[in-house]
């Protein structure tokens, strides 16, 4: 993925791990059948199911991208204005803590100079 100088906000990523944590989240979705359309809603069901609502500090999560593009100036207003997103998705897997969704929201409370945010937390690591 290419972007322009200037139009990106670098995270904190290692594209090994967060590969690693990805494959692992496709899979545990993969055996819940949500990739299946029989059975894709009771799977959805499931998966909703072992998120739990969390409070996390910024600076134990890891990205599952290299960056957040900045281009869409009224998206980003919008996100850093939301002080309060509910739709951040982290998957815990070996131990660290990966968001699965909600970059650009933890990037904005970061900037708004939060120390935590509310999250939907999956603990990949409690699956066999």
């Amino acid at each position: 993925m290419k972007t322009e100088k200037g139009q990106h906000i670098p995270l904190k990523y290692n594209g090994r791990k967060a590969y690693a944590a990805g494959n692992r989240l496709y899979n545990v979705q993969k055996k819940l059948g949500m990739y299946d359309i029989k059975t894709q809603e009771e799977g959805q069901r499931k998966f909703a199911a072992l998120h739990k609502r969390e409070t996390m500090n910024i600076k134990d999560l890891h990205a599952t991208q290299p960056f957040v593009r900045t281009g869409d100036q009224e998206k980003l207003k919008s996100k850093v204005a939301e002080t309060n997103p509910q739709h951040i998705h982290v998957i815990t897997h070996k131990g660290e803590h990966f968001i699965a969704d909600g970059h650009h929201a933890v990037m904005a409370a970061r900037l708004r100079g939060e120390k935590t945010v509310s999250v939907l937390h999956t603990n990949l690591d409690e699956m066999k």
